[in-house]
């Protein structure tokens, strides 16, 4: 049973990624959401957007940077310690 200041705090977290992928563009938007929600690798994703690998990974390291400066007023917000290095870098994978 989660905490109810937790579920609350989910909730909120939710609601800013769904704000930040707002901002970003048509296909940067489309890239976070194929590699990270679904789990496609970089040859699916080449595949279903009909472009090159070497573009996939670069549209995915741009969209990455540029979804955590969009989140990086919300981690300042909540005191989350990732604010500090919203933007500044991007998971490898």
């Amino acid at each position: 049973h989660m905490h109810p200041g937790k579920a609350a705090e989910r909730s909120q977290l939710r609601d800013a990624i769904a704000a930040a992928l707002d901002q970003l563009s048509e296909n940067h938007r489309t890239i976070i959401i194929l590699r990270e929600v679904e789990g496609l690798s970089y040859e699916e994703i080449a595949e279903a957007m009909e472009c090159h690998i070497g573009t996939v990974m670069s549209r995915l390291h741009h969209a990455r940077k540029n979804l955590q400066k969009a989140l990086k007023p919300f981690l300042d917000e909540t005191g989350n310690p990732l604010a500090d290095t919203a933007g500044a870098g991007v998971r490898r994978s």
